[in-house]
């Protein structure tokens, strides 16, 4: 996570989720070795799909990889 000022200037925070994390967490957790196609659909599923209240964590990654593979 990053605090960052934005282009209007206003302080945000900037959180950073991976290709490389998708892969990583896909074969840690269910040993399946992704295409770069398939984590590209998972980080939008989890974009898509992600609740607020949430956030985005390994539990949301994991549940998005479940879904498409």
């Amino acid at each position: 996570m990053k605090l960052i000022k934005n282009e209007t200037g206003e302080w945000e925070i900037v959180e950073r989720w991976t290709e490389a994390d998708i892969k990583h967490q896909a074969e840690y957790s269910f040993g399946i070795e992704l295409t770069p196609d398939q984590s590209y659909e998972i980080l939008k599923l989890v974009m898509k799909s992600h609740n607020a209240n949430i956030g985005i964590n390994w539990d949301v990654i994991d549940n998005a990889i479940q879904q498409l593979t």
